[in-house]
């Protein structure tokens, strides 16, 4: 019996590992017997590698032939991490999920692998129906592909799905592909940073690859994406998403215009006129809301700064009252003790002065009288300071 062929399931993470632990668990229930995981994260904020590794000890996932774990240093953004990845890949067949999202049920890849045998080798790439659901996959929201498109995949070649991919973007991001097949596509991460799906499957149609469609829904994919008009993530992704959507234009849909009917050219030129217009607004918006949340950011640091020099301030004037106080207090204290004391040594030395003074010329020389007078006096007057600092520390210690 023929060994069945690898597949490799890419799981991208970024911001939501929170939820890679149902998106394991709905690959670790795939029945498929060869897979190979690989789970890699784009620079997140938080992203647990040990407790990862213990889950995964865990879990015991004997139809995955290995497992690879790989956390981006930078952030290389969707298209250059999902290329940056699949290099990683052994399997025959790759298949990417993102960390937020669930395969539909058991069965999904086994059903992808058999359909894509059916057709043959000619086959590069088949997609399924995806369903929109709420945060907690507890509420289905809608099928991301309508009747109506499915059809168009399924009858129009690639050159009039191209043109219909050219208005908007129905193919799901959920598509089981060779390996081979991006390398018929060639790089996109060296002009795309957000969108990897439309990018993609313009590219594929422009040169005539067939995007199949299977009967099956492959994923619950859990709505709020930037794409679907979240831009709760950050102003930059969306910034980003329309910068792609520019370029998707210039890039691969505008060059080749001359391809298409003038009617559908000039629907495709309306359109774009139209979205871009709707972008500019909405990139208008943002950027004022972004000036405003700055400006509240500038007023708030303001008022802390000037909290902090106001607290600074206060401590400062609080030192100074505690360093006169512990002053105060020792003046008081001083002079409370001593000047009685000094008082009546001052008295006593100006007595003595002023007896020396009265004693004859011949008895001392003239040297010694200027000098017992300044003595004396400096010690009057001193007595006479201790009293006055005496009562001032007595005011100066009730006021603190």
């Amino acid at each position: 019996m023929l060994q069945k062929p690898l597949v490799s399931v890419i799981i991208l993470c970024y911001n939501n590992y929170q939820y890679l632990k149902e998106t394991l668990w709905s690959v670790i229930a795939q029945d498929y017997p060869r897979i190979q995981i690989v789970i890699s994260d784009d620079s997140s904020d938080y992203f647990p590698v040990d407790e990862l590794i213990h889950f995964m000890n865990n879990a015991r996932v004997p139809k995955a032939e290995n497992v690879l774990i790989n956390v981006n240093e930078k952030n290389m953004g969707t298209v250059g991490h999902l290329e940056y990845v699949r290099k990683k890949c052994t399997g025959e067949y790759v298949v990417a999920i993102a960390g937020d999202d669930v395969f539909f049920d058991s069965s999904v890849i086994t059903n992808f692998v058999n359909e894509m045998e059916r057709l043959g080798d000619s086959a590069q790439i088949i997609t399924a129906q995806a369903e929109m659901w709420d945060l907690k996959l507890q509420k289905k929201h809608k099928d991301f592909v309508s009747a109506d498109d499915i059809e168009l995949i399924k009858k129009l070649s690639p050159k009039e799905l191209f043109e219909e991919l050219a208005l908007r973007c129905f193919i799901p991001a959920l598509c089981f592909c060779r390996k081979s097949f991006f390398e018929r596509i060639g790089e996109l991460s060296s002009t795309y940073r957000i969108v990897e799906d439309w990018s993609t499957h313009l590219r594929a149609c422009r040169m005539g690859i067939k995007i199949h469609w299977l009967d099956i829904v492959s994923m619950k994919h859990r709505d709020g994406g930037v794409s679907h008009g979240n831009t709760a993530n950050s102003n930059k992704v969306f910034y980003a998403y329309l910068s792609d959507f520019k370029f998707i234009y210039d890039k691969e849909i505008l060059p080749y215009l001359e391809q298409l009917s003038q009617e559908k050219a000039e629907k495709i030129l309306d359109f774009y006129d139209y979205r871009i217009k709707c972008y500019n607004k909405e990139f208008d918006k943002l950027q004022k809301k972004e000036e405003q949340a700055k400006r509240k950011e500038i007023v708030k640091r303001a008022k802390v700064r000037r909290w902090q020099s106001e607290q600074n301030e206060a401590k400062k004037k609080v030192k100074i009252r505690n360093y006169n106080r512990i002053l105060h207090n020792a003046a008081y204290k001083f002079s409370r003790k001593n000047h009685i004391a000094l008082f009546f040594a001052g008295t006593l030395m100006s007595f003595i002065t002023a007896s020396i003074m009265s004693i004859p010329d011949d008895a001392l020389s003239y040297v010694f009288r200027l000098l017992f007078m300044v003595l004396g006096c400096c010690a009057f007057l001193t007595s006479v300071g201790m009293v006055i600092t005496n009562l001032i520390m007595k005011i100066k210690s009730r006021q603190f």
